[in-house]
């Protein structure tokens, strides 16, 4: 996939006060989703929820992702 192709899923995202590093990370973990079939939508905000980066996506999905260990719940 083409960078410019995982910018399109993210350019509208609202960043809530999450800090840059994390919220590439989140996006990397994001895109891996989506490549796997995993497809909720555009990237609506980012913010932190129960101490992870939580993405809210066009559908009302909301995933929390673990950039430690690689992780989506």
């Amino acid at each position: 996939m083409k960078k410019q192709d995982a910018d399109k899923w993210f350019r509208r995202m609202q960043n809530r006060n999450v800090h840059h590093d994390i919220v590439q990370e989140a996006i990397k973990l994001a895109t891996k989703e989506i490549n796997a079939g995993h497809w909720h939508g555009y990237a609506e905000e980012i913010y932190y929820k129960d101490g992870f980066p939580c993405i809210r996506w066009q559908d009302g999905h909301c995933a929390h992702y673990n950039v430690v260990k690689g992780t989506v719940y």
